[in-house]
């Protein structure tokens, strides 16, 4: 999967989400941080849109609850959506080079 592929797979997760959650319309791009950046979307709506994200490219990992935040010097921080995209990206490489 390419990184544009990720962004926007991620970006349409959270437009359905935002649809549900947010009490107003929400513009969603590559710098948007939903924890904390999306009005109703917490940690909780993170671990469903991570797994939502994760089934599309038919990918699993039991290490990640969530590609919408990540642990940086002891505290868990609210990661944009580039930055998950990332993250999604390197899940993919690491099932690529599993089957390998």
């Amino acid at each position: 999967m390419s990184r544009e592929e990720a962004i926007k797979e991620i970006i349409k997760v959270l437009e359905e989400a935002a649809e549900n959650l947010c009490e107003e319309k929400v513009n969603i791009d590559i710098d948007t941080r939903p924890v904390g950046g999306m009005g109703g979307f917490d940690s909780l709506a993170g671990v469903s849109a991570t797994f939502d994200c994760l089934a599309h490219f038919d990918l699993d990992d039991d290490d990640v609850q969530s590609i919408f935040v990540k642990k940086k010097h002891g505290k868990l921080c609210a990661l944009t959506v580039g930055e998950s995209a990332d993250l999604l990206v390197d899940i993919s490489n690491k099932k690529q080079r599993g089957k390998k």
